[in-house]
């Protein structure tokens, strides 16, 4: 049978930080394959159950899917978080069922759910989404969904690749501040999350995500996760088809709550331009984004990446002036034309028509949005008129894609 085959170890502290670690085995009938070390580093305050292993069948659980193994969890997960995996597998599966596949799920020890502690946790790594659910959670401005925030918590290894000590430093030192404004606590976890669980990141973010939020379940009882989904936009993943930050979205995440630890998937009510425009009122937060990913130096905004220029076309949207925190390298309309955009962007057209946006980003982006049509329908052509693996074909595709991508 093939099984993948988890063995939390016994925490263990180094220097500052307490190291909790599940070690990976995969098993092909008699044979068992050098397993891999998941590890996690939070600050020496936590203090988690040992047998505890939600974190760890959270974050492997993907790559178990895709890989067809058995899930064997020799440890403690409530019955709770079982039963939502259960189904968590179930949507995957059917959004996916070409790369994840239907896989059973065996326990050592199945808990009754307990009662949730006070208080919550939210994932910041400086980008808007979690900006922006700190920020209305702290201020109470979220209804009846308010969380009272006890910390949050900036992840190395994610984003920032945990031999970027430095980028890290940059980001935390000025994550920290910004969330001092709330008189709210930042705290920092390592995780070589990335390094064990090779399957699409696009994918896992999500599980990544909430299992390291769960490290911190002994002093609170919630999890928030800043939503990438707008709910107007909302449609789920497929084979060819790629919809979006789908591998944490309001459908499912909430299925990644355990008995003791529940999920709140926040923000999906807003656009990113509404964010922006709500974050008015936390200057700290606007002026201190970080959403940057493809830059060199991890700690700060590159101002030319796709995400870089989207939120700052998004500022723009609002009328509001592009914060400090994004150089300026180049005018608006010349970045539009630099970036690898897709058809989602024409949405930002449709806002700016509705707002009466005239500046020169705009007609750049729509000249950009063209091209970007017009070469979609020649690939489908090709597609169409030439057979799989001809050198015609390829070179057919090759002349409808420029340096940009697009």
């Amino acid at each position: 049978m093939r099984a993948m085959h988890l063995f939390p170890e016994a925490s263990e502290r180094r220097g500052g930080y307490l190291r909790r670690g599940c070690r990976i085995e995969r098993h092909d009938a008699e044979r068992c394959k050098e397993g891999d070390l998941l590890w996690y580093e939070l600050p020496i305050q936590e203090i988690p159950d040992e047998g505890d292993a939600e974190t760890f069948m959270i974050a492997v659980i993907m790559m178990a899917m895709q890989e067809r193994r058995t899930l064997r969890v020799h440890g403690t997960i409530s019955r709770q978080l079982l039963g939502n995996l259960t189904e968590y597998r179930d949507a995957w599966c059917l959004w996916l069922p070409q790369t994840y596949h239907p896989i059973e799920f065996e326990v050592d020890h199945v808990e009754e759910d307990g009662p949730l502690r006070p208080g919550a946790v939210c994932a910041f790594s400086g980008g808007l989404d979690g900006t922006f659910s700190i920020w209305r959670h702290a201020r109470g401005l979220a209804g009846h969904r308010s969380q009272t925030i006890v910390h949050g918590v900036m992840i190395h290894g994610f984003d920032i690749p945990l031999d970027d000590q430095e980028g890290f430093s940059v980001a935390f030192e000025r994550g920290a501040l910004t969330l001092r404004s709330l008189g709210v606590p930042l705290r920092p976890l390592r995780t070589n999350f990335r390094e064990v669980v090779r399957t699409n990141w696009e994918d896992v973010h999500g599980t990544a995500l909430v299992a390291a939020l769960g490290c911190f379940k002994a002093s609170v009882g919630t999890g928030i996760v800043g939503s990438g989904w707008y709910y107007r936009n909302l449609l789920p993943p497929s084979e060819t088809e790629r919809h979006g930050a789908w591998g944490s979205n309001p459908v499912t995440d909430h299925l990644l709550s355990g008995g003791a630890f529940r999920i709140l998937h926040d923000g999906a009510d807003h656009t990113r331009r509404e964010k922006i425009r709500a974050l008015t009122a936390w200057p700290e937060g606007s002026n201190n984004l970080r959403v940057c990913w493809a830059g060199s130096d991890k700690g700060r905004n590159c101002g030319r990446c796709e995400k870089c220029v989207r939120t700052m076309l998004a500022f723009r949207l609002n009328d509001l002036s592009i914060p400090d925190c994004f150089p300026r390298v180049a005018p608006l309309h010349q970045l539009v034309r630099e970036v690898k955009v897709t058809r989602w962007w024409h949405r930002l057209v449709e806002e700016a028509d509705t707002r009466g946006v005239r500046e020169p980003w705009v007609g750049a982006l729509r000249f950009v949005l063209r091209r970007h049509a017009i070469r979609r329908r020649i690939r489908e052509t090709v597609d169409i008129l030439l057979p799989p693996g001809s050198r015609r074909r390829e070179w057919a595709k090759m002349l409808a894609v420029d340096g940009t991508g697009t």
